[in-house]
């Protein structure tokens, strides 16, 4: 069975789970599990590739909620399964 990414269900569930309408650009790396720091978003911002919508709030970055989990989103790609090993093989793993 071959998992496509619903990228509305991931917005919705990043929405959901992030209780605030906003995202300081310093929280980003407690965001995304440590996938991407305040310096690289701020490289990002620079670049013109940024979350859309950043407004400054008390001398902070940040990005609304529902802007951010939708760049977020353009950035997950699913990966494969690997193919077993001759070692998972002989000890009867289980990879797709």
């Amino acid at each position: 069975m071959k998992k496509e990414f619903d990228e509305e269900k991931f917005v919705g569930d990043f929405i959901d789970k992030w209780s605030a309408t906003f995202v300081p650009r310093r929280s980003t790396q407690k965001a995304t599990a440590g996938a991407y720091t305040p310096k690289y978003m701020a490289n990002e911002d620079c670049a013109g590739r940024g979350p859309d919508g950043r407004f400054r709030l008390g001398g902070q970055i940040c990005y609304p909620t529902e802007n951010f989990a939708r760049w977020l989103a353009t950035r997950v790609s699913m990966v494969k399964g690997r193919k077993p090993s001759q070692a998972d093989q002989s000890r009867g793993g289980a990879y797709e």
